[in-house]
């Protein structure tokens, strides 16, 4: 393997690194968080685009129901002391779901967590198949040592 070749991976592995560490907005797309059918409903949302409810989609609704609350307090006056019992109760138990999606991204991306840990035991892993050991052979050498059929074992 080259010199270049072991450059790239290394700058690969160091750039998945920093986007799954530091990129907020990925973590917050591969975070599940539950939305609940009553918050899918008062906020008329679709489904995921994903196979799963993110903590993206999940903020992405939370602004939809405090869109579609003010909507309703402004279009339906006679109706405030309903829809405000309504958005509080679908709003705080929203906001506990987010709350739980948030503590699960903290302790899988935490430098202590599942990604925190695996990505840099996997570069550490990837740089240590890298490195040549001493008495290591190189292909050519191994080549040569069938070539001249030498009865020695490869070590």
């Amino acid at each position: 393997m080259s010199v270049g070749q072991r450059r790239a991976i290394i700058g690969v592995c160091v750039s998945v690194l920093l986007v799954f560490l530091g990129c907020a907005s990925i973590q917050d797309a591969v975070t599940p968080c539950y939305v609940a059918k009553e918050a899918k409903e008062y906020s008329d949302v679709n489904e995921p685009e994903l196979f799963f409810w993110s903590l993206w989609d999940a903020q992405k609704v939370k602004a939809k129901l405090d869109f579609r609350h003010e909507a309703k307090q402004i279009s339906f006056v006679r109706m405030i002391a309903d829809d405000n019992l309504e958005y509080g109760f679908i709003s705080n138990a929203h906001n506990i779901n987010i709350e739980s999606a948030k503590q699960l991204q903290q302790s899988i991306f935490s430098p202590s967590g599942a990604i925190g840990l695996l990505i840099p035991a996997a570069s550490a892993l990837g740089v240590g198949i890298m490195i040549k050991r001493p008495g290591d052979k190189t292909p050519t050498e191994v080549a040569e040592i069938i070539k001249n059929g030498n009865n020695k074992t490869v070590s």
